[in-house]
């Protein structure tokens, strides 16, 4: 957000996400004129978090901005995994592909990760300022301290102590959201038991957009999609999608919470789920039913979770 640094000696600057803009440009900028302003041999620590590729995002010498923007516009909206988006953008980004650790120099340090990704892909997180390339080693040592396995650890023990039964699942969710959405849902469902279950995956999937879309977030597409398979199937599930920075695409929520009930409401709320979940229109589908998860920005981005609460048998 735009609050003031924790610090007085901190530096702040608040980039763009999740496509990069002046603000991005500008957080690049700075980033640059402090590390070229650093004594020589002096210990540097590195924070790196989920949504850097972002919030610096900027062309390397040579780019066009132009040309930088479109091909950001371009993997954001295909559908591409985090793999991939990462590897187009760090090839243009300008602290992509280890150009920090070049600008670094020899100075000692390391890098400090909340990573986003599945797997912790050091290269891919941030689009790798500190890695040159996906099979060479970091150029400073890094050090994952928060990740999706984090946040699924925290749930299993909210669970618990709330007395709920509890199946964390350790494949990270991948693939589109309208696939995987129906998929975790019949999946959950399948294992009803006699007490309430609280499955749990973390993860990233991926929304292909059309020619022209609505407002939505990977989370809510997740969440919209399996609302029309809760509904369809009557399935006694409560599920809720999002991401742990409290955004979900460019929107005010993080994600979205939905029921066997959604869709039907929705409907009667005078929207076409079916079309608003065509043209990634989650956003406005699940607001006409106050399904939204709205947190505010959480401090942290661990990728997103999402939750299925089953209802025994």
């Amino acid at each position: 957000g735009d609050s003031p640094p924790p610090h007085p000696a901190i530096i702040a600057r608040v980039g763009d996400h999740p496509l990069p803009g002046t603000r991005s440009r500008e957080a690049a900028d700075t980033l640059g004129r402090l590390v070229a302003g650093l004594d020589a041999g002096i210990p540097v620590e590195v924070l790196l978090s989920g949504g850097t590729s972002a919030l610096i995002g900027a062309p390397r010498e040579g780019v066009e901005a132009s040309a930088y923007l479109a091909t950001a516009r371009a993997v954001l909206g295909a559908g591409t995994d985090i793999v991939e988006t990462n590897r187009r953008r760090r090839a243009l980004a300008r602290w992509g592909e280890g150009r920090l650790a070049l600008a670094l120099g020899t100075r000692p340090g390391r890098c400090w990760v909340l990573s986003d990704v599945p797997g912790d892909h050091l290269a891919t997180i941030g689009s790798g300022p500190l890695v040159p390339d996906e099979d060479a080693p970091p150029i400073i040592p890094h050090v994952i301290i928060g990740s999706g396995r984090d946040a699924l650890a925290g749930v299993a023990t909210a669970a618990r102590a709330a007395g709920l039964a509890m199946r964390v699942h350790p494949t990270p969710l991948t693939g589109e959201a309208d696939a995987v959405g129906p998929a975790v849902v019949r999946e959950a469902a399948a294992g009803r038991a006699a007490d309430r279950m609280l499955h749990a995956w973390a993860g990233e999937t991926t929304v292909t957009l059309p020619a022209t879309a609505g407002a939505g977030g990977r989370c809510q597409q997740l969440a919209l999609a399996a609302a029309a398979t809760l509904a369809h199937d009557a399935l006694p599930v409560t599920l809720l999608a999002g991401g742990t920075d409290g955004r979900d695409g460019p929107t005010d929520a993080a994600g979205a919470v939905v029921d066997a009930t959604t869709w039907g409401a929705i409907r009667a709320a005078g929207r076409d789920p079916a079309a608003d979940l065509a043209r990634r229109d989650a956003r406005a589908a699940l607001a006409a039913v106050a399904g939204l998860l709205v947190t505010g920005p959480t401090g942290t981005n661990v990728a997103d979770l999402v939750l299925a609460l089953v209802e025994p048998v």
